[in-house]
């Protein structure tokens, strides 16, 4: 009994959905009538009210398929960016202004999503953050959007919680950002940018150009990029390397990581600083300004760099450390422990 209930629910809401859309169909080809013959237009505003309320009747539809499991959200994307350009067509300045709203919440929408998804991560999968989020996010928006779009999300996050939460012990690891210039930059440009506010202002003076708005917009691009670089240095410090009980797993803050067998391990060693150019066929992890560490290994292994489209399969891989010395020794004590 139950299922031929249930049965009769789903065929008359496929009626009721076709026979909105073909409503709908009418509708707009009789409103494209009207647009090409002016004379035409007696009851214009009527018409335009019923495809509203026939756009509003069909997002009911597609928010209802989308709950049933009957469209996934890839497939759902273009008809609702068409509905939302019908309304902004045909229903006046309050229409775009609630399609306007209406896209901003589906942004956010998607945006929340993808992080919760991504924070319920199931147990057996130990990627990064990030790297989950942009599974998530590319399903959505193309791949080198969805990278561009979590970077400055995690740089900034990481900048407001190191300003409001220092003093907090940081990970245990092995550091490599502390003797690299990203740990200077934020203070160069906190000490170099009001010099540079007040030259550019001198110019503007001087050339009798009314420049508060060049000053403001310089002012507020060195304030983002003072929180930016601060944020960078926080993801760098938030991501040591670390040796797990059969991995050591290698960062470069959010830009690059490596989870390595420690079985799979041939060799770790401190380049010398006279080689210290970019190998070929090494994955090179590192940082300007540090001391560098070389890892053979005995089997490729996943190696995630960021603006590289795909995770590649390398057998080698250089990473930056504080102190290369004691980060060798660990590697080689642990890899003769593994199993």
């Amino acid at each position: 009994m139950a299922g031929d209930i249930g049965l009769m629910v789903d065929r008359v809401y496929g009626v009721a959905r076709r026979l909105n859309n073909i409503l709908l169909t009418i509708l707009l080809t009789a409103r494209l009538f009207v647009a090409i013959f002016p004379a035409m237009h007696v009851g214009q505003d009527y018409l335009e009210i019923a495809i509203l309320l026939l756009c509003g009747a069909r997002f009911v539809f597609l928010v209802a398929d989308l709950v049933r499991g009957a469209m996934t959200w890839r497939r759902a994307m273009f008809p609702a960016i068409v509905l939302l350009g019908v309304v902004a067509a045909f229903g006046g300045y309050q229409s775009r202004l609630l399609m306007k709203i209406a896209a901003g919440l589906a942004e956010a929408g998607i945006l929340g999503f993808a992080i919760a998804v991504a924070v319920s991560r199931s147990r057996d999968d130990t990627r990064p953050f990030e790297e989950r989020l942009i599974d998530r996010l590319q399903l959505f928006v193309p791949l080198q959007l969805a990278r561009f779009a979590v970077s400055e999300m995690l740089i900034l996050h990481a900048a407001v919680t190191g300003l409001f939460r220092r003093g907090r012990k940081s990970p245990q690891g092995y550091s490599y950002v502390e003797n690299s210039i990203f740990r200077i930059m934020p203070l160069l440009i906190l000490f170099g940018s009001p010099a540079d506010v007040f030259i550019i202002d001198l110019v503007l003076r001087a050339l009798h150009v009314k420049g508060w708005l060049w000053t403001a917009l310089l002012t507020g691009s060195d304030l983002y990029l003072l929180l930016w670089t601060y944020g960078m240095l926080v993801t760098m410090r938030e991501r040591p390397h670390e040796i797990t009980e059969r991995y050591l797993r290698v960062y470069k803050g959010i830009f690059g990581n490596a989870a390595i067998a420690l079985d799979s391990i041939e060799a770790a060693a401190l380049v010398p600083q006279a080689k210290a150019g970019k190998t070929e066929g090494c994955a090179d992890l590192s940082l300007r300004g540090t001391s560098k560490v070389e890892i053979r290994l005995s089997r490729p292994t996943r190696v995630v760099r960021w603006f590289v489209p795909e995770p590649e399969q390398i057998s080698c891989v250089t990473v930056s450390a504080d102190d290369p010395n004691v980060f060798c020794r660990a590697i080689a004590q642990n890899r003769s422990a593994t199993p």
